[in-house]
C-alpha cells in the first residue's frame, strides 16, 4: 500500500495525471506571446525592407498578408500547444516533456525569424522608429 502511494505520487510530480484540471486556453495562450514577437519582428523587417509608408491608408491585401505574418507563429505555437496538450492528457508525454519541448519550439521559432537575444528586439524597435521618421519627413 505504501508502495502504491509513493508510486503515485511520483507520477503527479512527473505529469502522469495530465492538464485534466487546467484550462487549456490558458495554456495555449502562454506561447501566443513569443510567436506573436517573433511575427511582429517579421512583419516590421519586412515593411522596412519593402519601404512601405506607414501612414495613410494601405490596400486591403497588404494589411490582410501583414496581419496574417504577425499571427502566423502564435497560431502553430497554439497548435503544437493544444497538440503536446492533448498527449499530456493521454499519459503519452510528461509535464515536464511538455514545458521542455515548448520551450524548444519557441525558442527556434524566435531564432528562425532573428531574434536571438533582447538585443535583436531593441533593433527591430529602432528600424521601425528610423522607418517611420523616414515617411513623416516625406
Amino acid at each position: 500500500m505504501e508502495e502504491e502511494a509513493g508510486e503515485t505520487m511520483a507520477a503527479r510530480a512527473d505529469g502522469a495525471d495530465g492538464f485534466k484540471g487546467e484550462r487549456r486556453d490558458v495554456l495555449n495562450a502562454i506561447w501566443l506571446l513569443p510567436g506573436i514577437a517573433a511575427g511582429t519582428a517579421v512583419m516590421v523587417k519586412v515593411i522596412v525592407a519593402a519601404d512601405i509608408p506607414v501612414v495613410g491608408p494601405q490596400p486591403f491585401l497588404r494589411t490582410v498578408l501583414l496581419a496574417a505574418l504577425m499571427f502566423f507563429p502564435g497560431i502553430v505555437l497554439w497548435l503544437i500547444s493544444d497538440r503536446l496538450i492533448g498527449h499530456v492528457d493521454q499519459g503519452n508525454i510528461s509535464k515536464r516533456a511538455y514545458w521542455t519541448t515548448m520551450c524548444s519550439v519557441s525558442a527556434l521559432v524566435l531564432v528562425i525569424f532573428g531574434i536571438s537575444s533582447i538585443g535583436d528586439f531593441f533593433a527591430v524597435i529602432e528600424m521601425w522608429y528610423d522607418h517611420e521618421a523616414r515617411h513623416e519627413q516625406s
